[in-house]
């Protein structure tokens, strides 16, 4: 398999390199795996908030709902936060590795 350098790639080898991410979050790491568990099921529970990112119409929602959005809001941007910092953490070995083989770093 090639090397993948996030910083000289384009944006369709990006999405690919962002699920192999998140595929391997959920196989090591617990967090990540529990937090993924938790958005899914309220996901399932609450069908009325899948149409909310999928459908461009009104809704309503009951005070319920409204919880379990706001709920579904923060498990979102805690899941974010873990692909993002792995994603830095892939791009700076691949910096790393970059200067290294250019001899800039010993």
């Amino acid at each position: 398999m090639k090397k993948n350098e996030l910083y000289n790639i384009n944006l369709s080898l990006f999405n690919d390199i962002v699920d192999e991410t998140r595929i391997k979050l959920k196989n090591t790491n617990n967090e990540y795996e529990n937090l993924r568990k938790q958005y899914d099921d309220i996901m399932d529970k609450f069908p009325k908030l899948q149409l909310i990112f999928e459908d461009d119409m009104p809704l309503e929602l009951n005070k319920q709902e409204c919880i379990m959005l706001q709920k579904l809001m923060q498990l979102g941007l805690k899941i974010n936060e873990l692909e993002k910092y792995s994603l830095f953490c892939l791009d700076s070995k691949n910096v790393y590795f970059h200067f290294k083989s250019r001899e800039k770093i010993r």
